[in-house]
């Protein structure tokens, strides 16, 4: 399946309807935690995964405070969105559960 920003923001709302600004926000740092500990080979996938939650801010809660994390890195769009849709097709095969404040796949 090819995602799109609106896409996945419905996805979102259909399996985290709990999800606040907040708890995303968290999610934010926690997935900037992963990007600048992870290995060279892994970076554009935990980058595909800030990517996701920032246009789940963006969209559902109307908040450019992801971008203030992704944008901070340069990786082509073609390159990003591969990367995304990879992500996002493995996610929709996930179980999403609300822990401490925060959704987790598991």
């Amino acid at each position: 399946m090819q995602w799109t920003p609106n896409l996945i923001s419905d996805w979102s709302k259909k399996v985290m309807p709990n999800l606040t600004f907040d708890s995303q926000k968290l999610k934010m740092r926690e997935e900037y935690e992963e990007y600048i500990t992870a290995s060279k080979n892994k970076k554009i996938e935990e980058y595909a995964d800030m990517v996701i939650v920032a246009i789940i801010l963006k969209i559902r809660f109307g908040s450019d405070f992801g971008y203030n994390f992704i944008n901070r890195y340069c990786y082509s769009y073609k390159k990003v969105w591969k990367a995304v849709n990879k992500k996002m097709n493995k996610n929709v095969h996930r179980r999403w559960d609300f822990i401490n404040g925060v959704y987790h796949h598991f």
